[in-house]
């Protein structure tokens, strides 16, 4: 499993989620600490969280984790998936390894491609679809 984030202002770095699920615990220390609240930091004050419903995402010790942090969360439909514009760039993500001729053979050959694929993945507002109208 992999975390990322995007803006228009660019992405943070690709977390890797290793050794079993992804529990509120592990999402507020992993990801929310390290990467979302200095992200959210250099963005200022004009940063929103969009966050599907994943259960580590929707439990009170994360609710509290981001108002103590005065990170500003938007709250997405699990129903409509593309309104979430992280969606599209795992659309472009999967469809650069369905196009792929070569299967990675281990775990580790896998996150390197994966991250490899990620760098070649433009600006996220020059993607259609992604943090503005589709072009």
């Amino acid at each position: 499993m992999a975390w990322a984030g995007v803006s228009i202002n660019g992405h943070t770095y690709l977390y890797i989620i290793r050794n079993g699920a992804l529990t509120a615990q592990r999402y507020r220390d992993d990801t929310l600490r390290p990467i979302v609240v200095p992200y959210a930091a250099a963005i200022g004050d004009k940063s929103v969280l969009m966050e599907d419903n994943a259960r580590p995402h929707r439990v009170l010790p994360v609710d509290n984790f981001l108002f103590e942090e005065g990170i500003l969360r938007m709250d997405l439909s699990a129903y409509y998936p593309d309104m979430n514009p992280i969606e599209r760039v795992w659309d472009i993500l999967g469809r650069k390894f369905t196009g792929s001729f070569i299967t990675p053979e281990t775990i580790k050959r896998l996150e390197s491609s994966f991250l490899q694929k990620l760098k070649r993945i433009p600006h996220p507002s020059l993607i259609p679809g992604v943090l503005g109208e589709r072009h």
